[in-house]
């Protein structure tokens, strides 16, 4: 499993596999797991796959986000502490928007997934009826 891919997974979170969105079981240095259910066989074609067939994968695009931004606020940080001097407060401010931008980015990451899962959890409870 290519490293640039798999930093992107991790344990409960989801994947796409040829198409179909599943959530993962388990996550090493160099593989991934996740689990179907009979519904889910019958319906989609993985069960078909053998051992080494290429697979279309899409990981979650929020850590890719998360990502981007975590490294725009390291990088302000990063230039906020090498810039000491009074006449650069403009920049500081700037930086601190980014940073903050950064955290934002994260809560609204966190309220996706627990909105995710309340949804997941509502359409279990409509089909169970």
């Amino acid at each position: 499993m290519a490293p640039d891919i798999l930093k992107y997974i991790v344990e409960k979170g989801y994947i796409t596999v040829d198409g179909t969105s599943l959530t993962v079981c388990e996550v090493t240095e160099t593989y991934f797991t996740f689990m179907l259910i009979q519904h889910t066989q019958s319906k989609v074609i993985i069960p078909n796959k053998k051992i080494g067939d290429l697979v279309n994968l899409e990981v979650d695009f929020l850590g890719k986000h998360v990502e981007r931004y975590m490294a725009k606020a390291q990088k302000a940080a990063d230039k906020k502490t090498a810039t000491k001097t009074a006449d650069n407060n403009n920049s500081n401010i700037e930086n601190d928007a980014i940073i903050a931008q950064a955290v934002t980015l994260s809560k609204v990451a966190v309220a996706v997934a627990v909105t995710a899962c309340g949804a997941a959890l509502w359409a279990l409870k409509r089909d169970s009826r």
